[in-house]
């Protein structure tokens, strides 16, 4: 097996040990994408596998590798970073991943609130349904990662409520 397969496999398994070592051996797998393309640090974080997002994003840094996509950074939980990003790159925010879910979608799910707020306060639109076959928006993202509050608090917004309920999961 490659070593690139190798690392899927050990975030598909959560295989802490074997990812780390894989990384050290070659740091510039950190860039490598699962099978449908996504990246590595959104497929970890997405199966809750924090130890591996975290070595992963680590890899990719001390390499110099290309700045962290909206995605990966919501992933990571960086919404000061993921702000520095979109003011840079207005379209960051409406470039899907690999599984055709938007940023928005992602952090939603994730319950990233700080993130789900830059995101729209830089233009994404949490109606704006899923680019695949779920077509879910971005509150029915919150509902699939139980993030209630969220849900509700994205329901609203999109019906043009403004509700200051709290931004929690």
């Amino acid at each position: 097996m490659d070593p690139a397969t190798e690392l899927r496999e050990a975030v598909r398994r959560d295989d802490r040990a074997r990812a780390a070592a894989l990384l050290e051996a070659d740091p510039a797998l950190a860039e490598v994408g699962n099978r449908r393309g996504l990246s590595l640090i959104v497929d970890a974080r997405v199966r809750g596998h924090a130890a591996i997002v975290a070595r992963i994003a680590a890899a990719r840094r001390r390499r110099g590798a290309p700045p962290l996509s909206a995605d990966e950074l919501v992933a990571l939980s960086e919404p000061v970073q993921l702000e520095r990003l979109l003011r840079a790159d207005r379209g960051a925010a409406h470039r899907p991943a690999a599984d055709g879910f938007l940023p928005v979608h992602r952090a939603a799910y994730l319950g990233e609130t700080a993130c789900v707020d830059v995101l729209m306060e830089q233009g994404a639109d949490p109606a704006h349904r899923a680019r695949n076959a779920s077509e879910l928006t971005a509150a029915d993202s919150a509902e699939a990662g139980r993030r209630k509050l969220l849900a509700a608090r994205l329901r609203a917004a999109v019906a043009g409520e403004t509700r200051t309920a709290p931004s929690g999961a």
